[in-house]
């Protein structure tokens, strides 16, 4: 398979190009979803990212580690127009949060980030979250 990071680093590209300008901040989440396969009684695993925008978050005021500021992440007021999904048996074993913090650490994502002052945050569904601004 093609390098993972690569195309998340184009997905994420596209989401903060997408991102309304009174956004001052996005969280990328990630999970895994799952869709029957034809004709077959199993289940393919894939990985799931979608993007979500606040503009009532913002470097200087959100905390990674305060409970209270992680809760915040479910008032978003912004979704990414499009998700990505990729199917985990091309990358079995990958470590997706790593995969998804080298993304975000992509030249070109980081500079329109930064261009914009934004809080860019990574994580798992109802896990840890990093800040990678």
């Amino acid at each position: 398979m093609e390098n993972p990071a690569r195309r998340i680093s184009q997905w994420l590209l596209d989401q903060l190009a997408a991102l309304p300008e009174q956004m001052t901040a996005v969280y990328v989440e990630w999970s895994f979803s799952y869709s029957p396969e034809p004709k077959t009684r199993r289940e393919v695993e894939f990985l799931s990212l979608c993007a979500f925008g606040f503009s009532a978050l913002s470097k200087a005021s959100f905390d990674c580690s305060n409970p209270d500021h992680l809760q915040q992440l479910g008032d978003f007021i912004w979704e990414g127009p499009e998700s990505f999904q990729v199917e985990t048996a091309l990358s079995p074993k990958m470590d997706w949060t790593s995969v998804l913090k080298k993304s975000a650490a992509d030249a070109k994502v980081r500079k329109l980030a930064r261009g914009r002052n934004l809080l860019l945050l990574v994580g798992y569904h109802d896990d840890a979250v990093f800040d990678v601004s």
